[in-house]
């Protein structure tokens, strides 16, 4: 069966079977309000028929999490009933979306103080907006969690799997192809191979996620680096050209669906994340400074470890 057969499939299959739920009694609100729950549970039905259609990770996400979708869509359905105001209903839908774990699956709403500032700056031309810095405008926004802070180390001084169809290609290879970098994705770079090759060690955290991501599942994969630090946040291949958006018709929410999916030499999906070799036992507590004397004990036990193996002849 084809991937889109499949998931349709798994979608008309749990439908079904929350049709026959709905059958049975549904417990209303217990606030005692009159909001007016049916227009989110028409856009909750968008936003799964919208995910059945487009999302790329909806087969990973029932082989790789075990996910009971039927179950997860009438609970969803049953909370949208009892929510007694928008933000309750907005935290349901959120819910569901974050049971996916996928980093690139995003529902956000408009902020309703943003549409009034907007409003008023187009009418008020004497007011010049508000110039937002570079990394914003393409939109990346700054991690609340702390990095790790190698600057105050003592020590501190200023390819390869998912090569896509071949395993391995020489530097130079099909340089008259233009599909060669569909053969052996390294193929894009200009490299140089050599028998000398000193250990490399690559640090990955939670913060780490989709192109960075891909970057150490490849070298993880071709046994080129060792990975080390804490499991990636869980981005995969993420979207092309900006992903495929819809926009729900009541809340005007704009679901964000990853439109493809990159698997790992195991045949694993990448929005899983990537394990480290080396698990570096960081905590929330931990200030960038201690974040960075864990890892360099782990990094010096990874070298005496590496520096005590016998040559290799």
């Amino acid at each position: 069966m084809r991937n889109g057969a499949r998931k349709t499939f798994a979608w008309l299959v749990f439908s079904i079977l929350i049709t026959a739920c709905r059958a049975q009694s549904v417990p209303g609100p217990t606030c005692g309000s009159q909001f007016d729950f049916q227009p989110w549970l028409e856009d909750f039905g968008q936003l799964t028929a919208e995910m059945a259609a487009h999302y790329a990770n909806l087969q990973s996400s029932q082989r790789d999490r075990r996910m009971d979708l039927p179950k997860l869509r009438q609970e969803t359905e049953t909370k949208l009933r009892q929510a007694c105001d928008e933000q309750q209903a907005q935290k349901n839908l959120r819910a569901f979306i974050e049971a996916f774990g996928d980093g690139h699956l995003e529902l956000p709403w408009p902020k309703p103080s943003d549409q009034k500032t907007a409003g008023q700056a187009s009418s008020n031309s004497t007011t010049a907006p508000k110039q937002q810095s570079l990394c914003a405008r393409l939109g990346y926004k700054r991690s609340l969690t702390p990095g790790v802070d190698f600057s105050q180390l003592p020590a501190f001084s200023d390819v390869l799997f998912t090569g896509r169809i071949l395993p391995y290609a020489p530097p130079g290879s099909f340089e008259s192809l233009e599909s060669k970098t569909t053969l052996f994705h390294p193929l894009r770079y200009s490299y140089t191979e050599s028998t000398e090759r000193p250990p490399l060690y690559v640090v990955v955290d939670r913060e780490t996620w989709s192109a960075a991501e891909y970057f150490a599942a490849i070298l993880q994969d071709n046994k080129a680096a060792t990975i080390v630090g804490e499991r990636t946040g869980g981005g995969g291949c993420g979207c092309t050209n900006g992903g495929i958006p819809a926009e729900l018709r009541h809340s005007h929410a704009v679901v964000k669906m990853p439109d493809c999916v990159r698997l790992r030499k195991d045949g694993s999906d990448e929005v899983n994340g990537v394990t480290p070799d080396i698990l570096v036992p960081w905590a929330e507590r931990d200030t960038p400074y201690t974040k960075a004397v864990k890892l360099s004990h782990a990094l010096n036990a990874a070298l005496a470890a590496e520096s005590s193996k016998p040559l290799s002849h």
